[in-house]
């Protein structure tokens, strides 16, 4: 199935039947796949594979996932507040409702991703590549874009406020219905981004010019 706007394509999730099961019921804690899991509080092994996958009302207590694969996974009023996902595979992953706050994404493929409706304030993405994104209607205020490569990225009705953008191209990516209110940027990220005309002034300052 293909989650399609107007700009870009999402590959969904491939989620066919669920076994579904208590966390602590698992044997094999570093492989998990065709499960469902919901209403626990649980943490996850430093390394882990994951597929076929559905999370829903979990509350994740990570500190450092490294080198691990998440692939055809639907997380559902999920909480992965301040987990650091490092040098990790995202494919065909999504983000229904949930707390994304103080999330790092470093050194990671973030491929075929919908976030919808979560909170994401200060998430990290540093050094990571990302396409075929899709947010919307999402809080990322304050969040941090470092040295990420993105290849087609949609931005429904989200929030940037007070967010920085260093060193990742915005190019062809459309902030019309984005607040990027106190945002910090580069010339070389905001440019050939489709922006609104206030937007525009805002952002002119990048310019080192003044507008009398």
């Amino acid at each position: 199935m293909l989650r399609t706007t107007n700009k870009i394509k999402i590959t969904d999730p491939k989620i066919e039947v669920l076994d579904q099961i208590l966390y602590s019921d698992i044997s094999d804690k570093e492989a998990i796949e065709d499960k469902l899991i919901k209403d626990e509080t649980l943490k996850l092994e430093k390394t882990i594979n994951i597929s076929s996958c559905k999370f829903e009302n979990v509350l994740f207590k990570n500190e450092d996932i490294i080198n691990s694969s998440l692939m055809d996974i639907i997380f559902t009023n999920c909480d992965l507040t301040n987990l650091k996902f490092i040098n990790s595979t995202f494919h065909r992953v999504e983000f229904i409702n949930c707390k994304l706050l103080g999330t790092n994404f470093i050194d990671t493929t973030l491929n075929n991703i919908y976030i919808s409706e979560c909170l994401c304030n200060y998430i990290n993405i540093a050094n990571s590549k990302i396409e075929n994104m899709l947010i919307k209607e999402s809080n990322l205020k304050e969040s941090t874009f470092l040295e990420a490569k993105i290849k087609n990225l949609e931005l429904a009705d989200v929030n940037l406020n007070k967010s920085e953008i260093i060193n990742t191209s915005l190019k062809d990516i459309d902030l019309t219905s984005t607040n990027i209110d106190g945002i910090k940027t580069d010339l070389s990220s905001i440019k050939g981004s489709i922006v609104t005309y206030n937007q525009a002034m805002d952002l002119i300052s990048l310019l080192e010019v003044k507008v009398k």
